[in-house]
């Protein structure tokens, strides 16, 4: 008799736990925050990005559920832009940045000097070669660059900040 009744108490134990946890996953579903955010690509179109906090649609596929969570850095397009940069020496350099991204995957990156001195055309073609292997292929907002490409720490932090600017502005 004892043991029947340690029995259901603990079933009845059990079963308010249950209960507590449903209504705390239910009142967790209800209060999602969707964020929406529009922004324009180099081309000037413009794409509106919803961002959840928690996705709560179970009648998504989980294909669909991680192109959510993957869902957009930047708009897909060709980003480009002169930067200029100061070098060792007083002067300063300018070059063309190039980023070609497709759902957040970089699909080409090239950088060109205007008019450079022959040690700034060195580097900068140097890092030029070597961009391709680095970047392409690779999701744009998890590029890890070495603090130097090809030998050049100033061309490399160039484009290091131009991919990051273009995160944050697109």
């Amino acid at each position: 008799m004892v043991f029947r009744l340690q029995n259901e108490k603990r079933e009845k134990i059990i079963f308010a736990f249950a209960v507590i946890i449903s209504a705390i996953l239910l009142l967790a579903g209800c209060t999602s925050k969707v964020e929406k955010t529009s922004s324009k690509s180099a081309e000037g179109k413009e794409t509106i990005v919803q961002k959840a906090d928690l996705v709560t649609d179970d009648k998504k596929s989980q294909i669909e559920k991680t192109q959510d969570k993957i869902n957009i850095v930047i708009a897909d397009g060709t980003y480009s832009d002169k930067v200029t940069y100061d070098y060792h020496d007083g002067g300063h350099e300018t070059i063309d940045i190039k980023v070609s991204v497709k759902d957040d995957i970089v699909t080409g990156a090239s950088i060109t000097g205007n008019n450079p001195d022959k040690t700034s055309e060195k580097f900068i073609n140097g890092v030029n070669a070597a961009l391709p292997d680095l970047v392409v292929g690779k999701r744009i907002d998890e590029l890890n660059l070495p603090s130097q490409i090809s030998g050049s720490s100033l061309t490399t932090a160039a484009f290091k900040k131009y991919v990051q600017d273009i995160i944050e502005k697109y």
